[in-house]
């Protein structure tokens, strides 16, 4: 126990040696060197490189050696969340075995929260680093464009959304054999054989992850032509492709489309809170 009366963290078993100690939200801890946070170079082409996070290197720089960050946000802070940031600063990239369980099930995965932690951190390397590889798995395999949305738009990448809209054109949810055990669960899967990027057929958990800027960037677009229509994506793409944009007149235009919809067209809204 520690001396607050908390259980000790779980330690890591491959991040087990450094001068810096992350804890995790759920209480895992990773050892590491801190140099790859305090330092903001890069170590050549193709090689390892350190992020530029300069949120995290204040909180480190804060403290005399050894150096603990303890991070609390339940789904963005997690250790699966830790240990891919860690591996994507100390190698350049998340090794594919853990991008390839992305896909357009009924779930995502923590690649997106991911995305939030860069963001939230400042960490503009690792960011671009995730995004590439994100880009060039997306342009290598079309069932990957809802979770590739999903991040790009957390990441606030615009040109990740287009492509993902425009990679998606014919994708519809499958959701298989998961459906004969929540036929009705509205709260976590998205309708059944509708278009992944018709935002009527979501689930509350996607919307949750999705950003409210780029679920109305979605609605505009679909004003002008139905998602389920090849040309759909140009129509998203002509919503975002103006580079300065009156945030005021954005704010107002997505609060009169998140409020003007006829009662009960979202299919979570019917489900009680819990």
């Amino acid at each position: 126990m520690t001396p607050t009366g908390l259980p000790l963290p779980t330690e890591d078993d491959h991040w087990a040696w450094g001068d810096l100690k992350l804890v995790s939200s759920d209480n895992v801890s990773f050892m590491v060197e801190s140099y790859h946070i305090l330092s903001a170079r890069w170590a050549g082409e193709g090689v390892r490189f350190a992020d530029d996070s300069p949120v995290l290197r204040e909180r480190i720089k804060s403290q005399s050696a050894p150096y603990i960050v303890d991070f609390t946000r339940r789904d963005t802070e997690k250790a699966t969340v830790i240990r891919m940031f860690l591996e994507l600063i100390t190698t350049g990239q998340i090794s594919f075995s853990t991008v390839a369980t992305l896909g357009d099930g009924p779930s995502l995965t923590d690649v997106d929260n991911l995305a939030s932690f860069l963001q939230a951190y400042e960490c503009t390397a690792a960011r671009s680093s995730l995004l590439l590889q994100i880009h060039h798995l997306l342009a290598l395999d079309a069932k990957l464009a809802f979770p590739a949305f999903v991040i790009g738009a957390r990441s606030d990448d615009p040109t990740l959304c287009i492509e993902a809209v425009r990679r998606g054109a014919k994708r519809q949810w499958n959701l298989g054999s998961w459906i004969e055990f929540c036929p009705n669960d509205d709260t976590r899967f998205p309708q059944d054989k509708a278009h992944i990027f018709d935002v009527k057929s979501w689930s509350f958990e996607q919307w949750r992850r999705v950003p409210q800027k780029y679920v109305g960037f979605l609605m505009l677009a679909a004003r002008k032509r139905a998602p389920s229509t090849p040309l759909f994506w140009t129509k998203f793409r002509s919503v975002l492709e103006p580079t300065i944009i009156d945030s005021e007149c954005l704010l107002h235009n997505k609060s009169n489309l998140l409020t003007s919809q006829p009662a009960g067209m979202f299919r979570w809204a019917r489900v009680p809170a819990a």
